[in-house]
Parts: structure tokens; C-alpha cells; sequence
């Protein structure tokens, strides 16, 4: 029986779902709430929708007979989406706004980890910030890392070389309130060097899958200069991370992490997204986790999955743990985004090159159509996504750069060294 779909979120992330959701034989239709243009070349979307009114979007899931509902952005969640629509008995992919406590608090989380003994780098974690400045005046050993301890689209984090730029960066978060928090936080902590990589599995309560690892590059400039961004580009697989790192990941952070919230009283179901890193002494440690499906990593895992992620999905919220396969090709792709981006950037620039419109290779995460112009136009920070894949990793990286040179992104910018 095929199914109608709904998806929460709007740029490059909800796009791939959207996608990938089209090619499963279980799909009726798919609607994306707010969605943006992009996408509606495989889905209905909605971007006028007012998509953080709850009321509404059940509204809405309940006259469309939704089967499916996948949260993408973090928005919705720590919004109660998810709560919302368990109370009237609809299916949702996604945590309850408790649990989803895991990415917008990274005080919680820390404090879990130190908890639970889930490996992760020391820290200091406090909501004052004249403590938050009596610590750091403490240090005698940089670089250190200082991190908003609410949401951020992947911007609340600071590695800080000196004492005095630490400072700027906690009155820029307490005084200022640069990232609109309600009850403004930090975490301050060690700087682990090594191999980062991002893990994804899907859980519901004690089952659990994990998908491929993927790569992201979160800096904004080439050799991971510069502040930090959503995710400037992404690869899949990660050739560094074998099985054996892989299993140890398993045992020791996302399946610790699922008993230690289940051990507070939070049943975790949806995506646990776990960014780690492979430290040079071989150990793998949390940097983060966040609670959805990642941007760009969902942008190179969906096409590199060979199973229906529909059928995936309901397996999950079964109970039932699925057998997951991969394309023996590798997957890269590079985010264009707006120059002056993640600081300030200009609106409205068209693109000039036709060819973004239809090509099935091309992720939209902050674009607007101007239908007077009929020309897609920037709206945001990041911009499309580009994906590549090959069987040879040198040549999915060499076809890439030649796809976006002819796309001609002139007037954006993109780093020139992902996958490398």
C-alpha cells in the first residue's frame, strides 16, 4: 500500500529526503512543509506555510492522510512537532522535544556524557558569564573550543587561540545574545585534534541502525580555515573509518548514549546524528550530537543508499532492525554559498546558468524563484549543493570541480578542496 509522505524543513537536507522518498515503490505522494522551489521538482511544497504553528501542520497532515511524517530541520522539534502529532496518533520519524534536548542544549549533553562516561573532550559548562570569564582567564593551554549551548544552524561553534578572543566571543554571546537565546549558556572545552566524521543512525528506543559514516567540512574557507559554517561540503564513505572504528562507535557512543537518555527517562526515536572525531592517540570521542538528519551528510548518504528509505523507516518505528546496503561508488559534493556567508551576505543575486534548474545532481538549500524574472535567485547563506559520484574517488573529485565550473557559480563562492 503506498503511502502520502510529509517533510519538515526546507533547504538541501529535505530535498535529498524528498528524492529519495520519490523512488520508493511505497510512496503515493510527497509534500514538503515549507519546502522552498527546488524542490518541487519531486515534491508539493509549501513556502508560504506558517510551518512552526503545530496546530496547522496536523491540520494539514490530517486532510492530506500523511502515513509519513520525517522531521528535517531542528526547528520543528525542539517546537514539539513530534510531540503533537504522537498524541494524535500519527506516524513521525523524529524525538520528542525532551529528547531532542541532545542538540539544542550542549550543556545537557555534555553533562550526560560526564554522566554516563560516553568519551568526550573535559569541559566547563555554565549559563553566567562572568564564570564563563573566570575560566578562561584560568587556561594556559589554546586552542580551545567555546560553543553556544542553544541552537545555531551549525554556527555556535569557536575554536579560540588566545584569552582575550575568548572573552570577545562569551560578551558577544551573553551581552550581545548573538544567537537569540532564550536562556543564554556555553560550554568551554578542551580542542581535540584528529579525524572528524559524522554518524547517523536511526533509533527507536532499544534498536537502532547506523548509516554509512560521511565526512562534512565545516569550515568556510580551503585546509578548514575560517569561522565555522552549516557544512561547506560532504563525502561518503570515509576511508579512514573502518569497520573496527566503526564497531567501537557503535558500542561505546550511540548505543551508551540511547541507555543513558532511556536511564533519564527520554525513549529517543528518529535520527541520532553523532559527530565524532578520531583523536591522534585512536580515540573516538563526541564533538557533538544533533538530532535529525544532517546537511550536507544526508546530501551524499540518501543517493548512496541502495534500500527504499520509506520501508527503512516504518522497519524502525517497528521495531524491526533493518539490513542496510551502499553503493560501492563514492559520493562528494560541494555547497556554493553566498559570498560574505556565514557573517553577511547579499539576497536576491540570480543565478546565471539555466542548467541548475533541472539537473538531477543539484541540491537547492537557499534559493528563491523570482517568477516575474523566471531565474532562481540567493536566498540564504548556503545556496545549492552539487553532487558527484564515482566509483574512484580522484575522479568523482576531478568530475565534481568540471560540474560546477560549467554550472558557473562566479558570483557565490565554494571551497575548492572538499573530498581532497
Amino acid at each position: 500500500m503506498k503511502i502520502n509522505i510529509l517533510i519538515l524543513g526546507k533547504g538541501g537536507r529535505e530535498h535529498a529526503l524528498a528524492r529519495k522518498c520519490r523512488t520508493s515503490q511505497l510512496c503515493n505522494d510527497i509534500f514538503v512543509i515549507p519546502g522552498n522551489y527546488g524542490i518541487s521538482d519531486c515534491a508539493n511544497v509549501y513556502e508560504d506555510f506558517d510551518y512552526l504553528d503545530n496546530e496547522k501542520i496536523l491540520t494539514f497532515a490530517k486532510t492530506q492522510n500523511i502515513g509519513l511524517t520525517i522531521v528535517g530541520d531542528e526547528l520543528f522539534l525542539s517546537n514539539g512537532v513530534v510531540d503533537l502529532f504522537e498524541k494524535n496518533n500519527l506516524k513521525i520519524f523524529g524525538p520528542t522535544m525532551k529528547a531532542s534536548k541532545i542538540e539544542s542544549s550542549k550543556i545537557f549533553a555534555k553533562n550526560l556524557f560526564k554522566k554516563y562516561n560516553i568519551p568526550t573532550a573535559d569541559y566547563f559548562a555554565t549559563r553566567k558569564k562572568e564564570d564563563a570569564l573566570d575560566y578562561i582567564k584560568s587556561l594556559n593551554i589554546y586552542p580551545i573550543v567555546i560553543k553556544n549551548d542553544g541552537l545555531a544552524s551549525g554556527k555556535g561553534v569557536f575554536i579560540v587561540k588566545t584569552q582575550s578572543e575568548g572573552e570577545e566571543i562569551i560578551k558577544d554571546i551573553f551581552d550581545k545574545n548573538i544567537f537569540n537565546n532564550k536562556k543564554c549558556g556555553v560550554v568551554i572545552e578542551e580542542f581535540l585534534d584528529g579525524r572528524e566524521f559524522s554518524l547517523l543512525a536511526l533509533v527507536n528506543e532499544d534498536v537502532y541502525v547506523s548509516l554509512q559514516p560521511a565526512k562534512d567540512y565545516k569550515k568556510i574557507f580551503d585546509n578548514d580555515l575560517g569561522d565555522n559554517t552549516g557544512g561547506m561540503g560532504c563525502y561518503t564513505p570515509v576511508e579512514y573509518i573502518n569497520q573496527k572504528i566503526l564497531s567501537i562507535s557503535n558500542k561505546n557512543i550511540i548505543s551508551k548514549t540511547i541507555k543513558a537518555l532511556k536511564n533519564e527517562g527520554i525513549i529517543y526515536k528518529g535520527v541520532l546524528y553523532a559527530g565524532l572525531i578520531l583523536t591522534r592517540n585512536n580515540e573516538i570521542k563526541v564533538i557533538e550530537f544533533n538530532s535529525r538528519f544532517g546537511d550536507p551528510e544526508t546530501e551524499v548518504l540518501m543517493p548512496a543508499m541502495k534500500n527504499d528509505i520509506i520501508e527503512v523507516i516504518l522497519k524502525i518505528l517497528n521495531k524491526e532492525e533493518p539490513t542496510l546496503e551502499w553503493h560501492k561508488k563514492y559520493f562528494i559534493g560541494v555547497t556554493i554559498a553566498s559570498k560574505g556567508y556565514p557573517k553577511n551576505f547579499e539576497k536576491g543575486v540570480p543565478f546565471t546558468n539555466k542548467l541548475i534548474y533541472n539537473i538531477e545532481n543539484v541540491y537547492h538549500m537557499g534559493t528563491k524563484y523570482n517568477h516575474e524574472k523566471k531565474e532562481f535567485q540567493s536566498n540564504g547563506g548556503r545556496l545549492v549543493f552539487i553532487l558527484e559520484s564515482h566509483e574512484n574517488k580522484k575522479t568523482c573529485i576531478d568530475n565534481l570541480y568540471k560540474s560546477i565550473d560549467k554550472l558557473d557559480f562566479r558570483s557565490f563562492y565554494y571551497r575548492r578542496d572538499i573530498g581532497k
